[in-house]
């Protein structure tokens, strides 16, 4: 008897052992690596040192295999800065022609084509989106253009039929099928308040603007991107096709250093559907330097106020309180990627940054926003 209760009691105690060990192991926490990273910097590129400093501590707070690419232009001076995270070392990389997601900053981008529309007179922004777009919309409400692209249309944040696909970190929209989304529309759609009254920002809005969009111009929404943006500003490795630019296509790893999969749009693509690289982003915020003051300026007036330190303008929100004056300002994240990018258009300065790190679920994703703001903060 007594070998036997030995025997189960040492049995029991392996057994917590080993579930003691898989509960560490699966909370194991990213090593920081910042006094091994300034071994392997290399040349600064033109940033200050407190700036290389701040890229590098954010950095050596994620996993290995991570990648920063990073382009900042101050009074219209360009500098791009790269640093990847491996075997527990930073290393100064040239990434700025590395395509990268850009999860919901594919906004930015749809809300430049609504704008184009209005230019062209082929969109009242304030006009009602049952009266242009073929799309039945249950209930016949009177939500406007101006309020898909400032989040205040009542819409919720995504369709309630996707199914359970779209609480799948590693990707959730894949099944947002046309025929899904009109169905939605037609039969399940219900506002989660008035439109007009209160923010609530919806993947679905943008969708929706995508959609109607693409039925007015006959054509789709990649074909439009490149045709009325891409094309026009030579922004060649920029693009809603992934395959078209899978050669410089980075790697996207979620919150714990594990490789996922990219993330399929479908109809939803006008939120999130955008690839692209700093190179790319940098010729599209040195050409809205003007815009935003000229054929893009509804892009940066005030439309909603969200809270006392951020405003929306259309497809940008506007920071009130990270520097002495407002700046524009949007990110994305999906299951492998955060993006972040920052424009002031009468200062003539922005900071982008894109990264293979994974946002969902992360609680450290708010290290790259804060990055951006404080690169930001370091040029004014």
């Amino acid at each position: 008897m007594k070998t036997s209760s030995l025997s189960t009691s040492l049995l029991f105690s392996k057994m917590i052992l080993g579930l003691f060990l898989l509960i560490v192991a699966s909370c194991k926490v990213t090593k920081p690596v910042k006094q091994a990273a300034y071994e392997n910097l290399g040349q600064s590129g033109g940033l200050t040192d407190p700036q290389i400093d701040s890229i590098a501590e954010v950095v050596s707070m994620f996993p290995n295999e991570t990648q920063f690419s990073i382009a900042i232009i101050n009074d219209g001076k360009l500098v791009f800065y790269g640093l990847e995270r491996k075997e527990d070392k930073l290393h100064r990389v040239f990434n700025s022609n590395n395509v990268f997601e850009l999860g919901s900053l594919s906004k930015v981008f749809t809300t430049n084509l609504l704008i184009n529309s209005v230019n062209e007179g082929k969109i009242n922004l304030d006009g009602l989106v049952k009266e242009i777009s073929s799309a039945k919309l249950k209930g016949n409400p009177d939500f406007t253009f101006r309020q898909l692209a400032n989040h205040t249309s009542g819409l919720p944040s995504i369709p309630s039929n996707m199914g359970t696909t779209i609480f799948n970190a590693d990707n959730p929209y894949a099944k947002c099928s046309e025929t899904k989304l009109k169905t939605y529309l037609s039969e399940k759609l219900e506002l989660n308040g008035i439109p007009g009254e209160k923010y609530e920002y919806s993947n679905l809005g943008m969708g929706l603007l995508r959609y109607v969009l693409a039925e007015m111009k006959d054509t789709d929404y990649k074909t439009m991107l490149q045709r009325q943006i891409f094309d026009r500003l030579n922004m060649i490795n920029t693009t809603a096709d992934r395959m078209a630019v899978k050669q410089n296509l980075v790697q996207g790893y979620n919150r714990n250093g594990k490789r996922t999969p990219y993330w399929d749009m479908g109809t939803l693509e006008g939120a999130a559907g955008i690839y692209s690289t700093t190179a790319d982003l940098a010729k599209y915020a040195l050409w809205s330097f003007d815009a935003l003051n000229g054929e893009l300026s509804l892009m940066k007036q005030m439309s909603f106020s969200v809270t006392p330190d951020t405003d929306i303008a259309l497809g940008w929100h506007i920071i009130k309180n990270k520097t002495e004056k407002p700046f524009l300002w949007h990110n994305g994240g999906s299951g492998g990627f955060k993006t972040s990018m920052a424009i002031d258009p009468d200062k003539k300065t922005a900071v982008i940054v894109l990264t293979n790190v994974g946002a969902t679920f992360n609680s450290r994703k708010q290290l790259i926003d804060n990055l951006c703001f404080e690169l930001m903060r370091s040029i004014e």
